[in-house]
């Protein structure tokens, strides 16, 4: 078990969007909510000190078969793809950790 008061360390969240028609905006919505935890966002928003102290560096990597453009999502809405999902399998940062 981690120690409470020790800074948490890198995550790296990989979102997989894969459809012919697009995804669902609410689908991906909830990334956003995962992006509000960083040392960024909580300093933007004037967070006090003991809540910045448990915020946790975060990469948001959008995934799609070609790895480029931007993808669609429903309500007219796009997002910028980050990593194809054929360079995925190489990418050494979406690697589970040993146990």
């Amino acid at each position: 078990m981690s120690n409470p008061q020790s800074s948490p360390s890198n995550l790296t969240v990989g979102v997989l969007l894969l459809s012919d028609e697009g995804v669902q905006f609410l689908d991906v919505a909830p990334v956003d909510v995962l992006a509000m935890m960083t040392p960024e966002y909580l300093a933007a928003v004037g967070a006090p000190e003991p809540l910045l102290q448990k915020a946790v560096k975060m990469e948001i990597c959008y995934i799609s078969e070609s790895g480029e453009g931007l993808f669609p999502l429903t309500g007219g809405a796009k997002i910028a793809v980050t990593v194809s999902v054929m360079s995925f399998s190489n990418q050494t940062r979406f690697q589970s950790p040993s146990v």
